[in-house]
């Protein structure tokens, strides 16, 4: 995932529950390397581009978010208007690789941290970390809509395959 998941305004008891890397969720992707994030988001800006779309996958959650050097800054961004956004990212679900569920964060924790999560990373306008499915883009010459499908999830029972 490029956009940054920072876990600033998350309850600290809430983050006992939920996997983090400190300031942030996942320092194994681009949150562990802003400076090489904030360069590419520099460049984009250096060069006028107005259309960046990046697709991300392999974080087992639903991700639809702005993106933008500081989401907590209202002077650099507004989640509002979207102003200050230098693109957007489509992260979509995995179908069957576990996500909190799976890591034993009890779905109606993972519920409410839904909603927490957006106050602290504003920019992140879709959040979803128990379904799977996967997602679809379709570009045209002038838009471009990006769409998840989620899957009813099922258990096997190892046990009955023969």
């Amino acid at each position: 995932m490029f956009g940054g998941w920072y876990t600033k305004g998350i309850p600290p008891g809430l983050l006992q529950v939920i996997p983090n890397d400190g300031n942030v969720f996942d320092d194994g992707g681009w949150d562990g390397y802003p400076t090489t994030r904030n360069m590419l988001l520099d460049s984009i800006t250096a060069w006028h581009l107005d259309n960046c779309v990046f697709i991300s996958g392999d974080a087992h959650m639903s991700f639809a978010m702005d993106l933008c050097k500081n989401p907590q800054n209202p002077l650099l961004y507004d989640p509002e208007t979207g102003k200050g956004s230098l693109g957007v990212e489509f992260l979509p679900a995995s179908i069957s690789r576990g996500n909190f569920d799976e890591q034993g964060v009890p779905e109606s924790i993972a519920n409410l941290f839904i909603s927490i999560n957006k106050k602290a990373n504003p920019h992140h306008y879709l959040n979803d970390f128990t379904r799977h499915g996967y997602g679809m883009l379709t570009f045209t010459e002038d838009s471009l809509v990006a769409q998840i499908f989620y899957c009813k999830k099922e258990t096997l029972d190892y046990a009955k395959v023969s």
